[in-house]
């Protein structure tokens, strides 16, 4: 679908697209980039690459129409969560192309995380707005793209982390702590979505990450507008009504502490809402419709999905164990239906926590058993508030297809995984899996990097995410640098044949007179001493050169695989805008992104 070593050219700045030798590659994504035809056939909706899958996909969109929730409401709930932001054209045309010319949509999807997240959130919703636009050109129709906010999970130790590099190039985990006055227990926490961060809280880690950063004439105009972002989010926040209130629990208060309720209508930010914020500012223009997930009003419109999940619980986990008796068939392992065998993949949003549902004989319940609910008890509660209720990780592409006429779906290696599994879920719900485009990886290498490479010797092709081929170009870069700067044996041997000759000399000098063998011993010790002293000498320059490349390769690894990771899972597009500014932005937006799923360099040339 796309071209590989694509050119941007931007006055002083030149970026060109390789393909690395090296990508970190999981067994299922691996079969999936490699076209192999079984595993394609059997799990997918059909291979990519081939042009006929889309004409395909595009006739199933218009066959099940009526099968979805009703585009007006679905484009009138976007409208209305958008507007929270603000005014922004490009996206407002492209949910009135969703409504009112019956555009079909490219959607991935990311958990909330704290700033934006990582670059690889950035090149996800890059490529999802590149693949609606080439589908679009290929089917002459209407195609947008939407990424979809995964607001709803409860990790927050996966959210809340942002990643810098200080001036010695070593990589500094900031990290947002949890509020005080939310639930402190790791696994009884309540969506990310409904945690309410204090403003303080979010200012002190906005100004840590503000002085990590290096001193550039970018850095100030940056600061202000994450700042004046910050200060938005808060007066969205303050002005949003709904909670949890005793009378939407009337009935149901065996599921509730009302002593947590309080603590969750506190006053704060969220992470959800800054990360919609930042995506609104970096993709606004590209008309990239945000979609979230624990959005009410949505959730509002999926009652009927959640009905059907509830009432064919027992259909839904027959076909999700189906899908991963076949995908071990290809010797890997199931995801879905590892651990908790009897998952409902429906969770309640209590208060304070987000609780996982399991289902047995006709009755729901939690892991520890306090709560046991009938399928009337949920269906009731459903009715009452929907809200209250949330998908997990195999039934949210459901509740997506319900809501959506998907085009095509981008997935990075781990989602791909899971989504192997989906297919009788799917089908038993009177749905059609979607096509599934791999996201773009990549790594960007700049100029800088690019000299520190070349003064190593390193490829960065190979060394992109390569954490291992940088670490034996370090140890053998070292051992070299010591074997042609060390002069130690050389010196040794000098010393040697100093003693030696000495040793002959001496006694033909105390021959002609003892005192002259004497003098003759001091001036050895001299010329040792000397040699020692010019050894000395030389282990301090060969010291300097070791540490000189020591911190080089840190660089390398600070930029190339942070934390022994991708550079993409790590550092964030931040750390870019800091220093080449928001032309930066406009540069990688211009980059012709390939589909082959593949890690790719982004050189500075």
């Amino acid at each position: 679908m796309s071209k590989e070593g694509c050119i941007i050219t931007q006055e002083k700045s030149l970026w060109e697209l390789q393909r690395c030798s090296y990508t970190p590659t999981p067994p299922a994504y691996a079969l999936y980039l490699e076209g192999q035809v079984d595993w394609i056939r059997e799990r997918f909706a059909g291979d990519y690459r081939e042009p006929t899958l889309w004409e395909a996909r595009a006739r199933t969109l218009s066959e099940t129409e009526g099968r979805r929730e009703n585009r007006a409401t679905v484009a009138d709930a976007l409208f209305k969560y958008h507007r929270l932001f603000g005014h922004f054209p490009h996206i407002e045309a492209a949910i009135h192309k969703f409504k009112s010319e019956r555009a079909w949509v490219v959607v991935g999807g990311q958990q909330t995380m704290l700033l934006g997240g990582p670059m690889f959130v950035f090149f996800k919703a890059l490529m999802i707005i590149q693949t609606a636009r080439r589908l679009e050109k290929k089917l002459h129709h209407p195609v947008i793209p939407v990424f979809w906010l995964a607001s709803e999970d409860h990790d927050w130790e996966e959210v809340s982390r942002f990643h810098t590099v200080d001036a010695d190039w070593h990589v500094q985990t900031i990290v947002l702590p949890y509020p005080d006055h939310q639930a402190a227990d790791l696994h009884y926490r309540p969506s990310v979505s409904r945690v309410k961060v204090p403003r303080e809280s979010m200012q002190r880690v906005l100004e840590e990450v503000i002085r990590s950063w290096p001193d550039t004439e970018f850095k100030e105009a940056l600061a202000e507008k994450l700042t004046h972002m910050l200060e938005e989010v808060e007066m969205i926040e303050a002005g949003r009504t709904g909670g949890a209130t005793s009378e939407r629990l009337e009935g149901f208060e065996g599921l509730y502490r009302d002593d947590r309720i309080r603590a969750s209508l506190s006053p704060g930010l969220t992470l959800n809402r800054l990360f919609a914020r930042i995506l609104i500012d970096w993709f606004a223009e590209d008309g990239l419709v945000l979609l979230d997930s624990d959005d009410p009003d949505l959730r509002r419109l999926e009652v009927p999905m959640f009905e059907a999940l509830i009432r064919e619980n027992d259909a839904f986990q027959d076909a999700l164990r189906i899908g991963g008796e076949a995908v071990q068939r290809f010797s890997l392992e199931p995801r879905l239906t590892a651990g908790d065998p009897d998952r409902s993949h429906i969770f309640l949003n209590k208060p304070y926590a987000r609780t996982a549902l399991l289902y047995d004989r006709n009755v729901f319940y939690d892991r520890l058993r306090t709560e046991r609910l009938s399928k009337d008890d949920l269906l009731s509660l459903l009715h009452k508030d929907p809200t209250l209720f949330s998908s997990g990780v195999a039934a949210r592409p459901l509740v997506q297809e319900y809501l959506l006429p998907t085009l095509a779906v981008v997935l990075g290696p781990s989602e791909l995984a899971y989504w192997a599994e989906l297919k009788e879920a799917m089908m038993h719900f009177g749905q059609v899996l979607p096509p599934i485009v791999p996201r773009f990886q990549g790594t960007i290498v700049d100029g800088a990097t690019r000299k520190v490479l070349r003064q190593l010797s390193c490829d960065a092709l190979i060394g992109a995410g390569n954490a291992r081929y940088l670490e034996e170009k370090r140890q053998a870069y070292v051992a070299e640098l010591e074997e042609m700067t060390s002069i130690k044996d050389a010196l040794e041997a000098l010393s040697a044949d100093l003693v030696k000759h000495f040793e002959t000399i001496i006694p033909a000098f105390e021959q002609v007179e003892k005192n002259l063998g004497s003098l003759a011993l001091e001036q050895r010790e001299k010329f040792l001493k000397q040699v020692a002293d010019l050894e000395k000498k030389a282990r301090s320059v060969v010291k300097k050169q070791h540490d000189s490349a020591w911190k080089r390769f840190d660089r390398l690894e600070a930029m190339l695989a942070p934390l022994h990771q991708t550079q993409e899972r790590v550092l964030s597009p931040y750390h870019f805008l800091c220093r080449y500014g928001p032309e930066w932005l406009t540069q990688m937006k211009a980059l012709d992104l390939p589909d082959h799923g593949r890690m790719m360099a982004i050189m500075k040339t």
